[in-house]
This record gives structure tokens, C-alpha cells and sequence, in this order.
């Protein structure tokens, strides 16, 4: 097979299955029209984190499944706690059977109304949310210490659906000119926490190659890089930069408002059964890292629409997707292989 390292096509014609993970973005897009070229035979995964943005599950759906065929949805199908622990009473007491109880019974208690909360926040989405969910259900928003979006939301599905097959081969779209992180990573190697082997087709390419090679296939980019994303991933991701802030849609910031209330509540109503303070400032899905002060996400909005340093606001902006259109050629592109796009992020 020409283009395909030797050691991955002896696994293929081991028998191995070839697994590729798309999310909707540049690169996962590239690798698999990368692998059709190449006349591998694969299958595709998308990770639903139930926290994208509305353009990406269209993209999926409307652009690339009729390019490449069925894409499989995973998803980490979060279920709310059977207990809830009570330090206090463990404190109190050694009667493991009195502590199973309570802890059972507030478990109980408490799931209706973590189901009721992560409902009104997922009418407001338009879909159901693991995110949303785990959010409420850890009383905690994913940070840089803990990254639980990636670790339930992404590893452990992709992991579980590998562990399914016999000696598979998982694909995914990384390029070392990212970041540092991943300037040394390898195109070919053993992966052990995900029990399979790791192959990264485009290891090495540039921007230009990803661009280029979405125009030699006629298709267009997903429309968040026209609206001036850099990524393609969780709306917002906790380490999202000041201009994707910005332009959040007025229905996301509200789903972000209301989850940040009920994830506080909650929170503190476990703190409270714990005999502890309740979270300072609540919980909240952005921190200053200066102060390490909790932000609200209407003040996370007001100072996004800010120039730098934080002193004005910016009034007049110049339009990231005039520069993503050239950039991406998009006249060269096939049109059916437009979306339509949503400015304001609402849509869906």
C-alpha cells in the first residue's frame, strides 16, 4: 500500500481494524480524506461530547458523512451517582450498612433534581449533554488540573469501542507543528493506555498541506474556522482564547449561565452535608489565573469584548472570516460542500 508505513500495513493484512476519529476539524478531516486516497479501508468515530457547537454536528452529518461514508457516534452515556458521599457520618460512625443507607437515600433524593437541571440546561441546547451532566453530577467544571471532559468525554469512549476490535489501529489527526506538546510525537508507536496502536498519518504536515489537501478534495472546512476559531471542539473549551470568547452566540452563554447556577447548587448543598464551606464564588466554567478567582460567565463576556489589557471595550472588530475565506479558497471548493452558517451560534 503506497503512503502507508510498513509496519501499519502488515497490521492491516494481519487482519487489524482500522479505527479513525474525526471531530469535525481541519486536521481529523485531512487525515481521513488523507486515508481514502490511500485506499484504506477503515471506519470513522466521532466523540459526542453533547458540548460542541451546532456547525459541528451539522459538518459531521451534512458534509462529511456523505463524503466518507457512516461515522459512528460515540458517546460516554453518563448516569447520575447511586451515592453520595457523607463525611460526616463516615466520621460519626464504623456501621457500614447505616452509612450505605444514607448515602444511597441522598443519592436518590438528589437525582431528580440533578435530572431536572441538566433537562432545563439541554432544552436550551437542543440536545442531550454528558457534559452538561457530569458537570452537575461532579459539582465541578473540568480545569487544568482536572480534565474530566477529556478523560470520560473522549479516552474512555474511543478506548472502550478499541477494545472491541482484535489488534486495531487508531488514526488520529495530530501534527507536530501544534504545539510543543506534541512536536515529538511519533507517526507509528504502541499506545499502552489505549491498547492499541497509534498511527498519525499527517504527523508531519503544515497548515498549508491541511488546506490544500480539503481543497484538492473539493470540500469546504468546517465553518467555525470561517467565524474565526482556531479550533474545532468543545463550545467553548475551558481553554478557549479571548477571541473565541467573544463570539460565543447569546444561546450558548446562556446554557453556560444556567449550568453554572445549578453546578453552584449543588456543590454547595454537598459541601454543606459535608460540614464544609460552600466553593468560593460558586462554580463557574472560567478562572482568572492571576488571581485564581472564579468568574461568572457574564463577566467572562464582558471582559472577552475587551481590548487588550482589559481596559476598553472593542467596539469595531475586523472580521476574522474575510481572512479564512482566502485563506481556505473556499471559490475553489465544491458547493455542495458549503454549510450554511450560523453567525450567531444558536442554530440547532
Amino acid at each position: 500500500m503506497n503512503g502507508v508505513p510498513r509496519q501499519i500495513a502488515d497490521l492491516i493484512a494481519a487482519g487489524s481494524d482500522v479505527v479513525v476519529s474525526v471531530s469535525g476539524g481541519k486536521d481529523s478531516t485531512a487525515t481521513a480524506l488523507l486515508l481514502k486516497e490511500l485506499g484504506v479501508s477503515c471506519e470513522y468515530v466521532f466523540c459526542d461530547t453533547g458540548w460542541e457547537h451546532a456547525d459541528t454536528y451539522r459538518y459531521i452529518h451534512e458534509v462529511l458523512t456523505p463524503r466518507l461514508g457512516s461515522i459512528r457516534v460515540l458517546r460516554h452515556d453518563h448516569q447520575w451517582p447511586k451515592t453520595v458521599r457523607l463525611p460526616l457520618l463516615r466520621a460519626a460512625t464504623n456501621d457500614a450498612a447505616e452509612i450505605l443507607r444514607a448515602e444511597t437515600e441522598l443519592a436518590a433524593a438528589f437525582t431528580p433534581l440533578m435530572e431536572q437541571a441538566a433537562q432545563e440546561v439541554e432544552s436550551i441546547l437542543g440536545w442531550r449533554s454528558d457534559f452538561v451532566r457530569m458537570a452537575i453530577s461532579e459539582t465541578v467544571f473540568p480545569s487544568r488540573n482536572q480534565r474530566w471532559c477529556t478523560r470520560f468525554l473522549k479516552f474512555k469512549p474511543v478506548k472502550s469501542y478499541l477494545q472491541s476490535k482484535e489488534n486495531p489501529v487508531n488514526v488520529v489527526g495530530i501534527r507536530r507543528e501544534e504545539s510543543r506538546a506534541r512536536s515529538q510525537a511519533e507517526e507509528v508507536e504502541f499506545a499502552d493506555d489505549m491498547d492499541a496502536w497509534v498511527w498519525r498519518p499527517i504527523v508531519s504536515w503544515s497548515l498549508d498541506d491541511v488546506i490544500a489537501c480539503h481543497k484538492k478534495h473539493g470540500i469546504a472546512p468546517s465553518p467555525l474556522y470561517l467565524q474565526g476559531a482556531s479550533r474545532v471542539g468543545c463550545y467553548p473549551c475551558i481553554f478557549a482564547r479571548k477571541e473565541e470568547l467573544s463570539s460565543l452566540g447569546d444561546t450558548r452563554v446562556r446554557a453556560i449561565q444556567l449550568l453554572e447556577q445549578h453546578v453552584s447548587w449543588f456543590a454547595a448543598e454537598r459541601a454543606r452535608r459535608a460540614g464544609k464551606p460552600p466553593p468560593k464564588g460558586g462554580s463557574t466554567m472560567f478562572y482568572e489565573s492571576k488571581s485564581d478567582e472564579s468568574w461568572p460567565i457574564k463577566k467572562v463576556m464582558e471582559w472577552a469584548k475587551t481590548s487588550y489589557g482589559g481596559r476598553q471595550f472593542q467596539l469595531f472588530a475586523a472580521s476574522p472570516a474575510d481572512a479564512g475565506c482566502m485563506r481556505w479558497g473556499l471559490c475553489e471548493t465544491s458547493g455542495g460542500s458549503q454549510v450554511d452558517v450560523d453567525p450567531t451560534g444558536q442554530a440547532g
